[in-house]
């Protein structure tokens, strides 16, 4: 699948302005690294659910990533 790099900017641009205002203006590029952020962020609750609040010790086990973005977030 081919990234269609004008309707992608166009998608981070609508979230950049919606949490603009009047004083401060966030930039394309600050919108796209909040998302990646609360991405991460939520990968890493589920990764704590899926085994720290299931009383699995963290140490002994690798993560592995795979899929078109996993490298992007480990």
């Amino acid at each position: 699948m081919q990234l269609d790099k004008a309707a992608a900017f166009f998608a981070v641009q609508t979230v950049a302005d919606a949490l603009s205002s009047d004083d401060k203006r966030m930039s394309v590029e600050q919108a796209a690294q909040g998302i990646i952020d609360l991405v991460n962020d939520h990968m890493v609750r589920d990764l704590r659910v899926m085994s720290v609040e299931r009383g699995k010790a963290r140490i002994g086990f690798t993560l592995v990533s795979f899929g078109g973005a996993g490298c992007l977030h480990v």
